[in-house]
């Protein structure tokens, strides 16, 4: 046991000036706490935004993908991508003139022709279409005006991270005749890199 504990003590974190780290917190040690309104695209946090504006029809969908458009109402989807897997940890949404029976809804899709772990066969399967696998957020209330920003918290990030080649869809339902509510959400996740170095690349 007095072995065992001693090799357990060695291999515990250290600060720079070797002092032990004691620590309460989920993010990985190679990760950095990072905040964003975006995915990546061609270079990191330059990808779609977490926005929405019902004055215009840009990213509405009718499909049923992930939840049928209720009746009466119309929504607008968000595909958010990572050059590298992210936890998510917490999220602020900000929004203005959301009608009576507005929501919003998070999904972790994994996109068609990419690999997921079929949960009734347990094995590795190919999507044949997008697939939702994690409904983050679950119809959460959009009521009024929340300029202030409304914080979802948690005391962890999810142990497993997003892969890569999945993405994060953000989708906002609101009444078929709005054309007043818009907003943003943020993101607090953890990723090992948050900008590119000279010479770097995705």
């Amino acid at each position: 046991m007095g072995i065992k504990s001693s090799k357990s003590v060695a291999k515990r974190p250290k600060a720079k000036d070797n002092r032990p780290v004691v620590r309460a917190d989920s993010r990985p040690e190679d990760c950095t706490t990072y905040f964003t309104t975006r995915g990546d695209d061609t270079a990191l946090g330059n990808g779609t935004r977490i926005a929405w504006d019902f004055s215009n029809s840009n990213d509405e969908v009718t499909d049923s993908t992930t939840t049928a458009v209720p009746s009466g109402m119309k929504r607008k989807r968000m595909k958010l991508s990572f050059a590298d897997e992210v936890r998510i940890k917490e999220g602020t949404l900000y929004w203005k003139d959301a009608p009576k029976g507005s929501y919003v809804d998070f999904w972790v899709v994994c996109p068609s022709g990419q690999y997921y772990i079929n949960r009734g066969t347990g094995n590795p399967t190919q999507a044949g279409s997008d697939i939702p696998l994690v409904h983050y957020v679950n119809q959460h209330p959009l009521i009024d005006t929340c300029q202030m920003g409304d914080e979802m918290n948690t005391e962890a990030a999810n142990e497993d991270p997003i892969p890569s080649n999945y993405e994060l869809w953000v989708e906002v339902t609101v009444d078929e005749n709005d054309t007043a509510c818009y907003g943003f959400g943020e993101l607090e996740i953890y990723r090992e890199r948050t900008h590119l170095h000279p010479g770097e690349s995705l």
